[in-house]
């Protein structure tokens, strides 16, 4: 006779797994939310950040891939001008 728990166990295990998998970027920031919040905070100087939030919403997967290679490049053009600082955090990487 199978223990009675032993089901319940799995399907515990199961419903926390398909959680863990469907929710783990939950309440994480986005790639373009990064990129948008760090030229706001670095360059507003530069850009108009109303126009980088309407540009970066709800954006795709390709469209986040973008936005993470253009932080990227980004942050390592600031990073090698000895004269920038970012806004708020006073260095290149933020």
């Amino acid at each position: 006779m199978k223990h009675p728990t032993i089901p319940f166990l799995r399907s515990i295990l199961a419903l926390g797994l398909f959680t863990a998998v469907s929710c783990d970027d939950s309440g994480a920031t986005n790639s373009c939310d990064k990129y948008v919040d760090y030229m706001c905070d670095c360059h507003s100087d530069e850009y108009d950040c109303a126009q980088l939030e309407t540009t970066y919403a709800d954006p795709d997967s390709s469209l986040q891939d973008e936005c993470a290679i253009s932080l990227e490049d980004q942050e390592d053009e600031d990073g090698s001008n000895p004269d920038f600082s970012c806004g708020d955090t006073g260095s290149a990487a933020g």
